[in-house]
């Protein structure tokens, strides 16, 4: 009687079994996690390219993958990496990456009827994750002392998907800072001087180095503190002032220029970082790449290293050490004033008030600002205007 329960009992299994198997046709319907990583084709990831005629150009990661195969894969391998000018590790060595992709003009040969980067002045990336930069011609065009931007679809032996941190694409210019590759690339807008995006005009500047330690701030985080400028201390001085939609231009050299664009999200809290300390060590680490724009709820690829100044709303907040890095190429210790309001896209005006940290304020006729210089003083940044010799702390167009 048992052997006959038995035979009746794994009969019906099987039935059960058999049934199950015919209402899903076949398909596994054991419920996937929502967090689970989205699978996704090569198709289904696109690149945009604006700025080449009318309408907006789509490639497919797919397509890229095809040029590659046809004969235009770039390829760096562990014998011959890809490094960043400015990443190296805690000895002072560039780190190697590996990848592979395809040169960005080798897309638009193909998609964008002969298109080359070296026909514009000025490239704008977006990614997934938010970050947006600009980047002038010496990076991207050969003939300005660029380099040939890579689209990689491999990176350090990943196969890129959105799952990935470096997103399905990344850009990669092999020798260049590394604040011009980006990860998790979307959008790639092309321009040329007449409609390229530029810096706004500014009617007010302050210099950093001239304003003490009155906005001095830190933040924490994963248990290291970060000091340095506070921009939130600035806003709320009156120095930068801006909307709830304004953008922040983040410009930023260091032998190569680029301009990051920040929303309202990322530049409020951020500061320009100096220094850090870790909560185990009574040592001080001087940021090598300062000043740095970061904060605590910026994302790791949208920090900004070597920050020379930043605009927002008309007002900018500029480091002299940088500025004097640019322009002072000779090491002579001296700007002029005019190369300085050029370089920050100061209005013009007929006059301009010239203010020191000692409270002086001068007028300058816009025509006298080609014969005033700013000097490298052990005291400080000093200019010397109507006889009158002082630290200098800001600049406004009247």
């Amino acid at each position: 009687m048992k052997k006959h329960l038995l035979i009746l009992a794994i009969f019906v299994l099987v039935l059960a079994l058999a049934a199950g198997c015919a209402n899903n046709n076949g398909q596994n319907t054991t419920p996937t996690p929502t967090d689970a990583p989205q699978s996704y084709e090569d198709d289904d990831y696109i690149l945009e390219i604006v700025g080449i005629g009318d309408e907006t150009i789509k490639v497919t990661k797919g397509q890229i993958r095809e040029l590659a195969a046809g004969g235009k894969l770039v390829e760096y391998g562990e014998d011959q990496p890809a490094y960043a000018s400015d990443k190296t590790d805690d000895d002072g060595n560039k780190i190697p990456h590996t990848l592979k992709g395809v040169y960005f003009d080798d897309i638009l040969e193909v998609y964008a009827d002969d298109a080359k980067t070296s026909d514009f002045t000025s490239m704008s990336i977006y990614a997934e994750d938010g970050y947006e930069t600009i980047l002038s011609a010496d990076v991207f065009n050969v003939e300005q002392g660029g380099v040939k931007m890579i689209v990689a679809f491999e990176y350090d032996g990943i196969e890129l998907n959105p799952n990935e941190k470096s997103g399905a694409l990344r850009v990669v210019f092999p020798d260049k800072p590394a604040n011009t590759w980006a990860k998790q690339v979307s959008k790639i807008v092309l321009a040329s001087e007449e409609d390229e995006e530029t810096v706004p005009e500014t009617e007010s500047v302050y210099f950093s180095e001239s304003t003490g330690d009155k906005y001095d701030g830190s933040y924490e985080v994963d248990g290291t503190t970060y000091y340095g400028t506070s921009f939130k201390k600035i806003f709320d001085d009156g120095i930068l002032k801006s909307g709830d939609k304004a953008q922040m231009f983040v410009y930023s050299w260091d032998g190569t220029e680029y301009t990051s664009l920040k929303t309202k999200e990322y530049y409020e809290d951020a500061f320009l970082v100096y220094a850090s300390k870790d909560a185990d060590s009574d040592e001080f680490a001087q940021e090598k790449d300062a000043p740095v724009f970061n904060g605590a709820n910026i994302l790791k690829g949208m920090k900004v290293k070597h920050t020379m100044y930043v605009t927002v709303e008309n007002t900018s907040f500029a480091v002299l050490d940088k500025v004097f890095e640019k322009l002072d190429s000779k090491g002579k210790g001296s700007i002029l004033v005019s190369e300085l309001l050029d370089e920050i896209n100061m209005k013009e005006a007929s006059i301009y008030t010239i203010t020191g940290v000692d409270g002086t304020e001068k007028q300058a006729k816009k025509e006298d600002l080609k014969d005033i210089r700013i000097e490298s003083t052990d005291e400080g940044y000093v200019v010397s205007v109507d006889g009158s010799e002082f630290v200098i702390l800001s600049i406004q167009a009247k």
